[in-house]
């Protein structure tokens, strides 16, 4: 898959937008200029918070807590 690359060029138009955050996924390159940017414009930069590969079922049956009685 072909990567998103963010300039500071990209922070200061999508600030001139009105925006005030930007979802990065994995495939998202941030610039260490376009990082800066982000910090003094006060747009807020939010990952992706996947933490199970793609693959992985998801069995809510593993993860939560079951009481057995005695």
């Amino acid at each position: 898959m072909a990567k998103i690359i963010y300039t500071d060029l990209d922070i200061e138009q999508a600030a001139a937008e009105g925006k005030t955050s930007l979802f990065l996924s994995e495939d998202t390159v941030l610039t260490d200029m376009a990082y800066e940017k982000a910090k003094l414009l006060g747009i807020e930069l939010q990952q992706s918070q996947n933490d199970q590969p793609p693959s992985a079922p998801i069995r809510p049956y593993l993860t939560s807590s079951t009481i057995v009685p005695d």
